[in-house]
């Protein structure tokens, strides 16, 4: 199968904002290939936005970025992918404008580090699961 998506790349490295696009024939490949990592994860960013993020950024010496908003937000590790969901986990081409997303990324100094961290959250007994 394949489905050509279109996708925004946030480099770090090269502090870039750049198009790109991937075949998400199932197999996560092309996309690990563009973050160059092995492992990603997904983000919820708010209506249909996801971003492709590198499940082990915060264990390397990583660049980072963050976006901009009135709250406070955290800081992403290394190359991450924003694209469009169709709300049953398949992933759409982003339409958003290049340059509103330009706008909105903080590029993190050289240096810059976030430590990982892990929350145990106990489930509550009196609720059905």
């Amino acid at each position: 199968m394949f489905k050509l998506v279109d996708v925004i790349v946030i480099d770090p490295f090269k502090q870039e904002v750049r198009w790109e696009s991937f075949n998400d024939n199932g197999d996560p490949k092309e996309l690990t290939e563009i973050m160059g990592c092995t492992t990603i994860d997904v983000v919820k960013l708010g209506g249909n936005v996801i971003m492709f993020v590198d499940d082990n950024g915060l264990m390397y010496d990583n660049r980072y970025f963050s976006f901009k908003t009135a709250e406070k937000t955290q800081a992403f590790a290394g190359i991450c992918v924003l694209a469009l969901t169709d709300g049953e986990g398949g992933t759409k081409c982003f339409d958003r404008d290049i340059g509103s997303v330009r706008e909105i990324v903080q590029w993190k100094h050289e240096g810059y580090k976030e430590e990982p961290f892990m929350a145990f959250v106990p489930l509550d007994d009196t609720v059905l699961h």
